[in-house]
């Protein structure tokens, strides 16, 4: 793996960290009633966007059930239209991308004593 890959891989494992721990235990709800956790997840998803679409096509075929696209768009979404955001979109990251993300990133990113 090339070390551009493995440098955003990594910022897109940590990007999906801290998404899962700024929501945590919240309901949707609560979610939406806190401003700081919301702004702080669409951070990440932005962070994560970004790196996202920095990966070499050959990672990405090399991860497939990873939705690159949804990763690149709402990142790009967030970015470009902070007062519009697509809440669904960043509630289907949370709900549905986060723990793949991680469970599929852990093992091909060196713990962090190593880097």
């Amino acid at each position: 793996m090339s070390w551009r890959d493995a440098a955003y891989l990594l910022d897109m494992l940590l990007a999906a960290r801290h998404i899962r721990d700024f929501t945590a235990d919240l309901t949707w709800d609560n979610f939406m009633a806190d401003e700081l956790c919301q702004s702080a997840t669409c951070y990440c998803v932005q962070a994560l966007g970004h790196a996202a679409e920095k990966v070499s096509q050959t990672r990405k075929a090399s991860l497939p059930d990873v939705r690159w696209d949804i990763l690149i768009d709402t990142g790009h979404q967030v970015i470009e239209e902070y007062d519009q955001i697509n809440w669904s979109r960043v509630r289907e990251i949370m709900e549905n991308d986060v723990d793949l993300l991680i469970s599929q990133l852990e093992p091909i990113i060196p713990p962090e004593d190593h880097l």
